[in-house]
């Protein structure tokens, strides 16, 4: 049975008509604390795609510099519902090596300094990133899918900032487009998830 919304699927299982249900984010925040309620991890990641055929976007300093500016433990803090912050393509806790996770393994000092939140460094990455590529401000429109508004809404404000400290820039959100994917790997193996990003998908022309 498929129900598109969340809040009709949990009052069929309100009233017994289904055994288990998949909660919104809110709805998770909401009903943490009820019988019943369980966080169950998958192989599922959701991350920015920038299209690297436009060339603001081949500036490897643009996108660490918006890497750094999301914080992703406040996001997915806000967010709830069992969400926790990406640092790697690959989803964590899924897989490990020699036991120990291989997240942890697939990344370095500079990666995790990348995937950390860092706004004083990130305005002054963006700066060179902007004088690399001879521009005054930066203009983006980032796509989304109704589903993503909310997580998009909350991600706009840290980018507000980082846009803000090079002259006036926006970051706009509308609908609908794959730009913030969600990849589930159908094994427990990171060549599932890192393989999406090789030239033998469609998806190799852009860059997470």
């Amino acid at each position: 049975m498929v129900e598109k919304s969340p809040s009709t699927a949990y009052n069929l299982y309100q009233d017994g008509k289904l055994d288990t249900v998949i909660l919104s984010a809110q709805a998770a925040k909401n009903l943490q604390k009820q019988a019943g309620y369980v966080i169950r991890k998958n192989n599922g990641t959701t991350y920015m795609q920038f299209n690297t055929k436009l060339a603001k976007f081949k500036s490897t300093k643009l996108r660490q510099a918006v890497s750094m500016a999301l914080d992703r433990k406040a996001l997915a803090k806000t967010l709830g519902g069992g969400f926790t912050g990406a640092t790697t393509f690959t989803a964590a806790d899924m897989t490990k090596v020699d036991g120990q996770d291989f997240t942890q393994l697939a990344q370095d000092k500079t990666t995790k300094q990348i995937t950390s939140y860092h706004m004083t460094l990130a305005q002054k990455t963006f700066k060179e990133a902007l004088k690399d590529l001879q521009l005054k401000k930066l203009s983006f429109t980032l796509l989304m899918t109704t589903a993503q508004r909310r997580l998009v809404n909350t991600s706009r404000v840290p980018w507000k900032r980082l846009l803000a400290s090079k002259s006036p820039s926006r970051c706009r959100a509308c609908r609908p487009s794959p730009s913030l994917p969600r990849w589930t790997a159908a094994i427990l193996k990171p060549a599932s998830a890192a393989g999406m990003l090789t030239s033998l998908t469609r998806f190799h022309s852009w860059t997470a």
